[in-house]
């Protein structure tokens, strides 16, 4: 475990919507791209957890995405864990 990162129940506290990196989680663990916003149009919606591995698996040219932290995430989704 990083100590470095928050924990799950350190996340309470971070005020919202917050960024980390390329995503932005807004009230009700809603998370998008931070480029995008909740209101965007035509944003291809998820509710599953496991959903987030897809999103960041290819890039929006549909090239893989070997290092999940390079700054090239897709936009276009939201993903709604509430």
């Amino acid at each position: 475990m990083n100590p470095a990162l928050p924990q799950v129940h350190e996340l309470a506290a971070f005020p919202v919507p917050f960024s980390m990196g390329e995503i932005c989680i807004s009230g009700h663990w809603t998370v998008h791209h931070r480029e995008d916003s909740v209101d965007t149009p035509h944003l291809e919606v998820f509710t599953n957890p496991e959903a987030a591995c897809e999103i960041a698996k290819y890039d929006s040219e549909g090239n893989y995405r070997a290092l999940k932290t390079a700054p090239n995430l897709k936009r276009g989704w939201l993903l709604k864990l509430s």
